[in-house]
């Protein structure tokens, strides 16, 4: 799948469903277009000679109501909005780039996407804006996969590993290793070009060593990585066997809470049970079955 830089893209860049507040987030070369066909402000405004960033106070004209005969025939109702508007060069993309904050009500922000969407932009794919920032130099890549860990992330450690991989937990530790690595390369170099010259001589159990630092940092950092990645992964496990085989027992037990029934009698389990386990950094979701159950 391509993603081209040269188009406009738009996406809801908060939460979606009912609330307060909903921002809308444009990047590309369009965006002065589509908030001069969208946006009307008491002073009027032109967006492409914007030369720093700004926030300015006005309203978008959207299309509202029930569908017309005639696309004329839609009134046009204004809605109160804010946009942050960032030139090329001084945003997160790299692009010209604004955010319209407005109410978030899901009906007027589809209408306002749609507007900017009729004006010349198009939805942006998941990640896109992310990835204009790495491609424009703004976050590197770890910061960019971070990013994506703060999104997905379901419970406070995944959560807590993210932030610290976005605040740098990552990239610092890559980037001292790379300079070190960059210092003894230049070492071994100097020693080969420079070999009759009055330098001293290479140290090769200390270079070694300074090499097994390194690769212990990176195999630090990518058990970290892995870490983080499994942690929102959640296996599901069903206990399956003959009536009375201990399998609402071992349920019990793993679960730590007597969540099943146990009997002598045969079938005392008629329905599944489920259960929640973490097993380290792998969460696990336990299934006690009915005795005789076969999974087909």
């Amino acid at each position: 799948m391509s993603y081209p830089l040269d188009d406009t893209i738009v996406a809801l860049a908060s939460a979606p469903g009912g609330a307060a507040r909903a921002i809308v987030r444009l990047s590309g070369p369009g965006v002065a277009a589509c908030l001069a066909s969208v946006v009307r402000s008491a002073a009027p405004v032109d967006w492409a000679a914007l030369g720093r960033p700004g926030v300015i106070a006005g309203h978008c004209c959207l299309a509202l109501g029930p569908p017309q005969p005639s696309a004329r025939d839609v009134p046009l109702r204004p809605l109160p909005a804010e946009v942050l508007f960032w030139p090329e060069g001084r945003s997160y993309t790299g692009q010209t780039m604004a955010e319209i904050h407005t109410f978030g009500s899901p009906p007027l922000v589809d209408a306002l996407v749609g507007a900017l969407c009729g004006a010349g932009a198009r939805l942006a794919r998941p990640g896109e804006f992310s990835l204009r920032a790495v491609l424009a130099g703004r976050m590197d890549l770890t910061e960019a996969e971070a990013v994506l860990g703060v999104i997905e992330a379901d419970d406070p450690r995944a959560l807590d590993v993210a932030l610290r991989q976005l605040a740098g937990g990552l990239a610092d530790p890559l980037r001292a290793v790379r300079a070190q690595l960059a210092d003894a390369l230049a070492r071994v170099e100097a020693s080969l070009d420079f070999a009759d010259e009055d330098i001293p001589p290479l140290d090769r159990q200390e270079l070694h060593g300074e090499i097994a630092a390194a690769a212990a940092v990176v195999a630090d950092l990518a058990g970290r990585l892995a870490s983080r990645g499994l942690s929102g992964e959640t296996a599901r496990v069903a206990l399956v066997g003959a009536p009375n085989t201990g399998k609402s027992s071992l349920f019990n037990a793993l679960g730590q809470t007597p969540g099943a029934i146990v009997s002598d009698h045969a079938g005392t389990t008629r329905d599944y049970l489920t259960a929640e386990l973490r097993l380290g950094t792998l969460r696990c979701t336990l299934i006690d079955t009915p005795g005789g159950f076969s999974g087909g």
